[in-house]
């Protein structure tokens, strides 16, 4: 009940002006009532498959928020070095289903999901029947500064 409270305080208080998404890390969350409240705000209950649970892919605002977690296992990111195709297709069914009720919806994979997160994102493209993103591209270009750099 407290925390329950505790986010509808959280949520009254965001900028409307702007998407929000709250991510839940324990399945007591999952419940009507909680999504009564972000679907009153426009809150997008970010659907996640991480090492502590999967969320259900409950729609809660007109657009989707899907993240793809791993595990600390993998320390190297120079490919793809878990088999994870189940997943992704199993969520891209998943957000195809809901498509029709969302305006976007962003997929974000970090490294530790499958060894290479670009990689990742092409393979959850392909599934979604859109074409890959080369990433590859520009990397003769100028590179990404470090944090370090921005401070001096």
């Amino acid at each position: 009940e407290t925390h329950r409270k505790v986010l509808e305080n959280f949520v009254s208080s965001l900028d409307s002006r702007f998407t929000h998404a709250v991510e839940f890390r324990h399945k007591s969350w999952f419940n009507p009532e909680v999504y009564r409240l972000l679907e009153k705000n426009n809150v997008a209950m970010a659907w996640s498959l991480n090492q502590y649970l999967e969320t259900p892919a409950q729609s809660t605002a007109n657009f989707g928020y899907l993240r793809m977690v791993g595990e600390r296992d993998i320390t190297e990111f120079k490919g793809i070095q878990k088999e994870r195709s189940a997943e992704m297709k199993a969520w891209a069914d998943k957000l195809r289903e809901k498509i029709g009720s969302l305006d976007q919806a962003f997929v974000f994979f970090n490294n530790h999901f499958a060894g290479f997160g670009p990689e990742s994102v092409n393979e959850f493209r392909r599934l979604m029947g859109m074409i890959e993103v080369d990433w590859r591209q520009g990397a003769e270009g100028p590179r990404q500064k470090s944090l370090a750099e921005f401070q001096s």
